[in-house]
C-alpha cells in the first residue's frame, strides 16, 4: 500500500508564503483531515500533495519518490484528486465523466478495454451512480455531482484520495452521504483519504487523525480528541469549545464564541 509524506513544505503564491515548514505523513487505511480557519492553506497543501503546485522548499513523497518527479500519468494512478467543484464545457453523461478516470492508464484517445469498463462499472457501483449513468452532469444535485467526482477518481485506481472540502455547499443529508462513502472506501478497500474540511464536528466524527493548520504549519496533529482541545480551538479559531461523545458514540463539539 502507498505511503504519502509531506516533508518541510514551504508553499505560497506571488511572493507570499502560506505554508512554512509543514511535515506530516499518512498510512494506508486511514482518513486524515486538514482543518483550520479559511485562508490557512488547506487547498494549497492538497495541491502540493497532488503534485500540482511546486513547493518553494521541501517535497512530497509517495513511497519515497518525490511526487513532482513522477510522470503525470503515474502520479494520477497513485493519487486521485477530488476538487471542490468544477465547470463543465459540455454536459457529459455521468458514465462518460467517470470513464475519464481511465485516461492515466489508457491515454486520452485509446478506446476502453473490457478491463477498463469493469473498473468504471465498479466505480459507479461503489458510489451508487449506476442508475444515473446516462444523466448529464448539469442535471445532478450537488451531492450527486460530488459522488461523480469521487467515482472518476476511483476509476484512476489510486491508493490515495485527496478531497478538497467534499461537503462544501451540500445539505446535511448529502454531507453525511459523501463522508460515509469515503469512510467505507477507506475501511473496506484500504485507501488513504486526505481531506480538507471546515466542519469540525464532521472532521471529528469521520477522521482517524487531524492536522490543525495555523500560522503556516501544523499547530497540532493526532486523533481528534487530542487535536480539538479547548486550548487549541481557542488559540486557532477564537472559540470556546469542548469535544464530547454524543449518544451514538460519535465525537461532537459544543461551541460558543470566545469571550472578549
Amino acid at each position: 500500500m502507498t505511503h504519502l509524506t509531506a516533508d518541510r513544505l514551504v508553499l505560497g503564491y506571488n511572493g507570499h508564503n502560506v505554508i512554512e515548514g509543514l511535515t506530516f505523513d499518512t498510512h494506508p487505511g486511514e482518513m486524515v483531515g486538514l482543518i483550520g480557519p479559511n485562508g490557512v492553506g488547506k487547498t494549497t497543501v492538497l495541491r502540493a500533495l497532488a503534485g500540482l503546485l511546486e513547493p518553494r522548499q521541501g517535497a512530497t513523497f509517495v513511497d519515497g519518490q518525490d511526487v513532482r518527479t513522477l510522470p503525470a500519468a503515474v502520479r494520477a494512478q497513485r493519487l486521485g484528486l477530488v476538487p471542490q467543484g468544477e465547470a463543465h464545457a459540455w454536459p457529459l453523461a455521468v458514465e462518460e465523466i467517470v470513464m475519464l478516470g481511465r485516461a492515466p492508464h489508457r491515454g486520452w484517445l485509446l478506446p476502453l478495454s473490457a478491463a477498463d469498463r469493469e473498473v468504471v462499472e465498479r466505480a459507479l457501483t461503489l458510489t451508487g451512480l449506476t442508475d444515473l449513468r446516462e444523466r448529464p452532469i448539469d442535471r445532478l444535485s450537488g451531492g450527486e455531482g460530488q459522488r461523480v467526482r469521487i467515482a472518476r477518481a476511483l476509476a484512476q485506481e489510486p491508493s490515495i484520495l485527496l478531497l478538497d472540502e467534499p461537503t462544501a455547499n451540500l445539505d446535511i443529508h448529502h454531507q453525511l452521504q459523501v463522508l460515509e462513502l469515503v469512510r467505507r472506501l477507506v475501511d473496506e478497500r484500504g485507501l488513504t483519504a486526505i481531506m480538507a474540511i471546515h466542519d469540525l464536528t464532521l472532521a471529528a466524527r469521520y477522521c482517524d487523525r487531524l492536522v490543525l493548520l495555523h500560522e503556516g504549519g501544523a499547530y497540532a496533529a493526532g486523533p481528534p480528541e487530542n487535536v480539538l482541545t479547548p486550548e487549541n480551538l481557542r488559540t486557532v479559531f477564537g472559540i470556546e469549545a469542548e469535544v464530547y461523545r454524543d449518544p451514538r458514540g460519535h465525537w461532537a463539539i459544543s461551541v460558543a464564541a470566545a469571550a472578549h
